[in-house]
């Protein structure tokens, strides 16, 4: 605890000597942590730290403020006009970044002053969250960077609060940016219980964007709840949409839940598709449990499709199960 609090000290005197290094917003960063920590540890005059950064721009109110004032501006693209953003946030000049993949604004690189500002509420936050958190949903809903916008939205999401799936489900629905959306539908997936299952549920059955259904498939899974997973299984089932069935099928057995693996192992008995009984042999031969590998070895002896049957014995060679083994020496040897 000595050595940090030595640390802390020797980085805020060198932020301070040399002010217009390059490394200076580094040692803030670590500066930030450190001080989260002596805090954390029952040392809270170590706050004023995580504090002074957020005071530089006047306080929790200068971030805010400084979300509110940034403003459209005008900025040409070989030869034309486009619309940029830009302002300033307490006094510091803010120029935001393009998003990824990205939108028709040309836009310059972030101000690194407005980022170091959202980690210190981030530490804010675990000290004070009542003071961080509206800051913080500001920026998620208003600030023009993407990039801020999901960062802010990250932070929220680490948080069990009854806000935090409302905010998540409404930015996946209305942020003028893919990737955030698309952020917000996996940080979703993050939290359990019924009200995100619900919540996800509610952005598949209305997204009309094909990457945006994909996303929640994939939250969907890795939440691995039964309801997430009852939801999958749907999917899989009735989906009109092929792509979207061969996705949902890819990620129940990614999910290697039992439950899954029985509902795939019923759609391949009762299915009269081919393309669909190739999705499901693959998704079987990359689970690789054991009931995966005995279903290949059921289609291997019973499957009268050659081709299915040629595709189940393909997977089989691929593993190294003492089961497979014994069986692939039954076929040589028959």
């Amino acid at each position: 605890m000595a050595l940090k609090k030595e640390a802390l000290s020797r980085l805020d005197q060198l932020a301070r000597q040399f002010s217009s290094s390059s490394w200076r917003n580094e040692a803030r960063l670590l500066e930030i942590e450190i001080a989260q920590k002596l805090v954390q540890s029952g040392y809270p005059e170590f706050k004023k730290y995580i504090e002074a950064t957020i005071t530089g721009v006047g306080g929790v109110k200068g971030v805010e403020e400084g979300v509110k004032e940034v403003k459209e501006g005008v900025i040409g693209v070989n030869g034309g006009v486009e619309r940029g953003v830009e302002g300033t946030v307490g006094g510091f000049p803010i120029i935001i970044p393009p998003p990824s993949p990205p939108l028709s604004l040309n836009e310059k690189e972030t101000d690194p002053e407005l980022e170091i500002k959202l980690i210190a509420l981030n530490a804010l936050m675990s000290l004070e969250k009542n003071r961080a958190w509206p800051v913080l949903e500001r920026v998620a809903r208003e600030n023009p960077s993407p990039r801020l916008r999901s960062q802010a939205l990250f932070i929220l999401s680490q948080y069990d609060d009854p806000k935090v799936i409302p905010l998540l489900l409404e930015r996946a629905f209305s942020d003028p940016d893919n990737q955030v959306r698309e952020n917000a539908i996996f940080w979703l997936g993050q939290h359990k219980g019924e009200e995100t299952i619900e919540a996800l549920s509610k952005i598949f059955d209305q997204a009309k964007d094909w990457a945006l259904k994909e996303k929640v498939l994939f939250a969907l899974a890795l939440n691995k709840s039964p309801k997430a997973l009852n939801k999958l299984i749907s999917i899989a089932r009735e989906n009109p949409d092929l792509k979207i069935k061969q996705r949902a099928i890819f990620w129940l057995g990614q999910s290697r839940e039992r439950m899954a693996e029985e509902a795939l192992f019923e759609m391949y008995d009762e299915t009269k598709e081919e393309n669909i009984k190739e999705n499901l042999l693959f998704s079987f031969s990359q689970s690789a449990t054991k009931p995966a590998i005995r279903k290949l070895i059921d289609i291997a002896r019973r499957e009268q499709n050659l081709k299915l049957k040629k595709t189940a014995i393909f997977y089989l060679a691929l593993t190294n199960d003492e089961e497979v083994l014994a069986f692939l020496k039954e076929i040589i040897e028959k």
